[in-house]
């Protein structure tokens, strides 16, 4: 999320690594502030444990996207006790802002498919024209498209009074349109798993910085066969 914010990623323009980047340099060292004073919960993002964590009210903040408000939302009894914001902006880093994305869904049509232009034409008519289409998601799922026509609709209207009466859906798709880009490329995966492989490490203080980044390239590029 660091680096979407600042339009940092893990590849340079040509698609060679890209891990001692100044993103990289200022987060690290945060991380492991917040490992040393015991600030996160050490848990699965995804796991029933962590969402019990946030229901319960054992953690006091989570970052993570829109898409994730209906598992806040469904500790029914801490209804006006949370806000939102934009992530933090980077100190360091030159091109940082205070916007970012994680995660998101991209739809293909594999060329072989038997039903190719019916495919296309559903994603068209549906995922690229149908503004009602994103109003209904957005009200039934939380899921916030990036088709801005539908972005004006009265469901980005709505007043959350779980989150004090907020227009959470419009604040989020506004911010959504200044995340800086990215290109992700076909490797982001094994260059996320790179660094999760030997941060570890780094945090706990058996290796410096320099030793870290380097350690993630070296893992990188054996994954990726160079």
């Amino acid at each position: 999320m660091a680096m979407q914010s600042a339009g940092i990623w893990y590849f340079d323009e040509e698609g060679n690594p890209n891990f001692d980047n100044p993103v990289i340099r200022e987060m690290a060292p945060i991380l492991k502030e917040i490992h040393e004073h015991d600030l996160a919960l050490p848990v699965d993002y995804y796991s029933a444990e962590a969402v019990g964590a946030i229901t319960s009210g054992e953690v006091a903040a989570v970052n993570s996207a829109i898409w994730y408000s209906p598992t806040i939302r469904s500790a029914e009894d801490q209804e006006g006790l949370w806000a939102y914001t934009n992530v933090p902006q980077l100190e360091t880093v030159e091109e940082a802002t205070p916007y970012t994305n994680l995660g998101g869904a991209s739809w293909y049509v594999l060329a072989d498919s038997p039903n190719q232009e019916l495919a296309i034409d559903l994603l068209d008519t549906q995922f690229a024209g149908n503004v009602e289409f994103y109003q209904d998601i957005l009200i039934e799922n939380g899921a916030v498209g990036t088709y801005i026509p539908a972005q004006e609709g009265e469901a980005y209207e709505y007043e959350d009074p779980f989150f004090n009466g907020e227009q959470i859906y419009k604040d989020f798709s506004e911010w959504g349109n200044n995340i800086p880009a990215v290109d992700y490329g076909t490797h982001t995966t094994t260059a996320a798993e790179s660094f999760q492989a030997v941060l570890q490490d780094y945090i706990e203080g058996n290796t410096t910085l320099d030793e870290m980044i380097q350690q993630a390239e070296d893992y990188y590029l054996s994954q990726v066969g160079q």
